[in-house]
């Protein structure tokens, strides 16, 4: 069964990948996102037994203040677009 709820989530960046440098993968991404727009995540690999499985995957939490996660919205859409 699923959750209801939590305050986390595993996004894909997988469509993200074939058109931007800086998102091979997981591990490379984490890094792009902290270089490039100050916003923290944690490789998706980090919750498979298989890393294969996280490649295109990171974690993001939502356990933040509402201006905290605007403020993160905006630094995303300045670097990205």
């Amino acid at each position: 069964p699923w959750p209801d709820g939590a305050y986390y989530v595993l996004g894909s960046f997988e469509q993200l990948a074939e058109t931007r440098s800086g998102f091979d993968d997981d591990k490379q991404a984490v890094e792009t996102l902290v270089q490039e727009a100050k916003v923290a995540s944690v490789t998706g690999r980090s919750f498979y037994e298989n890393d294969a499985d996280g490649r295109y995957q990171l974690r993001f939490c939502f356990a933040k203040e509402i201006p905290v996660l605007k403020q993160a919205c905006e630094q995303l859409r300045e670097a990205f677009g």
